[in-house]
């Protein structure tokens, strides 16, 4: 991946991380991070990785709210950061922080 895609994903996160805190504070019944944003060589399409401390269903609750928010964001990003096309945006949980934690349960010795 270019620097520049690189750069671009950077910025995406950057705005979105921005545009939550501020516009969908009231949705946000959990801690929730934007963790990754995957932009395709083209740039085009951006897959954004969201983290959810919370429940599954938190999570998947946040994933309809941002689903429902995608042409407002798409808007946002496309006024923040200068591009010819602004990309497409996807959304998808992050998985990680629940995987460590069990790997952490695991290694302390706890079969939950």
């Amino acid at each position: 991946m270019s620097i520049r895609v690189q750069r671009i994903g950077q910025e995406i996160k950057k705005v979105l991380s921005a545009r939550l805190l501020r516009d969908y504070r009231e949705e946000l019944t959990c801690f929730t991070t934007i963790g990754d944003v995957e932009v395709n060589k083209d740039m085009t399409h951006a897959k954004v990785f969201i983290s959810v401390f919370g429940s599954e269903e938190d999570g998947q609750r946040m994933l309809k709210v941002l689903q429902n928010a995608k042409a407002r964001l798409r808007f946002e990003i496309g006024k923040e950061i200068k591009l010819r096309v602004t990309p497409d945006l996807s959304f998808a949980l992050d998985n990680s922080p629940q995987r460590a934690q069990r790997i952490t349960d695991l290694i302390n010795g706890n079969k939950n």
